[in-house]
């Protein structure tokens, strides 16, 4: 089992680094495809930490991994609303006040990751690494739910006003949302 998942793991943050190399290398000018492919390392970095939190067989570094986890999701939520705002057409609201303002939670999550306050402890069970969150467990799940209301509420902005290509792209990426978000619920949540 652990070499499917290792094998899944790979794959995986392949596709998201190819990916994320032909969309930036496609225009490298363009704000909405370095970006985009920003918010693919983000979530390349955070399959990784899953990764080797799930598959080692080391505490310490089970510990350390599931800290880097939180850390790279925090960013991700902070490249997913950044996207938002730049895709397909730079929203002119955007300004240094805006990006530092959703900056600022982000780093503080960042900072705390290696804390007890982000992970309180790990144990290694038969079906990979157990983690008991931190006491800011809950103000991340509303910085994720806020982030992440958000980000879709400007895809959807965005939607509307897009005709043609820049629709079906927007098209798929709520899907892939709508998507991502139902099984990062159901996995953090109910089970």
């Amino acid at each position: 089992m652990t070499l499917l998942r290792l094998a899944t793991y790979l794959f995986t943050n392949v596709a998201l680094l190819l990916i994320a190399f032909f969309v930036y290398f496609n225009n490298r000018k363009s704000t909405s495809n370095r970006v985009f492919a920003l918010f693919l390392v983000s979530i390349s970095f955070w399959i990784t930490s899953l990764a080797i939190a799930d598959t080692s067989t080391q505490i310490e570094v089970v510990r350390i991994a599931s800290k880097a986890a939180f850390a790279s999701a925090s960013i991700l939520f902070f490249m997913l609303v950044w996207l938002a705002f730049v895709f397909p057409y730079e929203n002119k609201s955007f300004s240094t006040k805006t990006f530092v303002g959703l900056l600022l939670p982000t780093s503080f999550f960042v900072l705390v990751s290696p804390t007890n306050l982000a992970v309180q402890s790990v144990a290694i069970k038969d079906f990979g690494a157990e983690v008991v969150s931190g006491p800011l467990y809950n103000a991340f799940f509303i910085y994720a739910f806020v982030y992440l209301t958000l980000a879709v509420v400007l895809f959807l902005r965005s939607y509307r006003k897009a005709t043609g290509n820049a629709r079906l792209q927007l098209r798929f990426l709520l899907y892939g949302l709508v998507i991502s978000a139902t099984i990062g619920i159901f996995t953090n949540l109910v089970l």
